[in-house]
């Protein structure tokens, strides 16, 4: 099935009730907004709109139906429900390049990417630790239980995925 779409989208995860959410830039309004689709590919609504800025940048599904945006140009992770009400939201570090956000179900922790570094949150936003990673760019980057792995590249642009285990606390 094949996703149509009014927005220039460039993020997306799959719920815990297999909908797809895409994150994007909104055609009809300046700032980002959340589209959600069926399993089959049925649009069925959009969300955050007037919440996240143009920088948002990636999206993930929590356990519970509930949805983290990383918006990268306010500085900050927003937290939908299922419905897509904007629940809360909790700041990050300003002076960092923010580009990736994950869940960890097991320890119930959010993982954030930035520069060469991953930052570790509690679900309410407390802020946990963090640790530097051997890569000049975190590119790309997907959480399980146990695991995080990065998808990087080097000082000299060669690319490398690191996986990282026994990070949680």
């Amino acid at each position: 099935h094949s996703l149509t779409v009014q927005a220039r989208y460039h993020s997306l995860t799959v719920g815990d009730n297999n909908n797809v959410l895409v994150l994007g830039k909104a055609l009809k309004q300046s700032g980002s907004e959340v589209a959600v689709f069926q399993p089959d590919g049925q649009f069925v609504r959009t969300f955050g709109e007037g919440r996240l800025s143009e920088a948002a940048s990636d999206i993930s599904a929590v356990n519970d139906g509930c949805v983290m945006v990383l918006d990268s140009g306010a500085a900050c992770v927003r937290v939908f429900s299922k419905d897509g009400e904007h629940l809360f939201h909790f700041q990050i570090e300003k002076s960092l390049q923010y580009s990736k956000i994950g869940f960890s179900r097991l320890y119930d922790r959010v993982v954030v990417a930035a520069d060469k570094k991953v930052l570790i949150y509690t679900r309410q936003g407390h802020y946990l630790y963090d640790f530097k990673v051997n890569a000049n760019k975190i590119q790309g980057m997907t959480v399980s239980d146990r695991r995080i792995a990065l998808a990087c590249t080097d000082e000299k642009g060669k690319s490398e995925v690191l996986v990282l285990e026994q990070f949680m606390k």
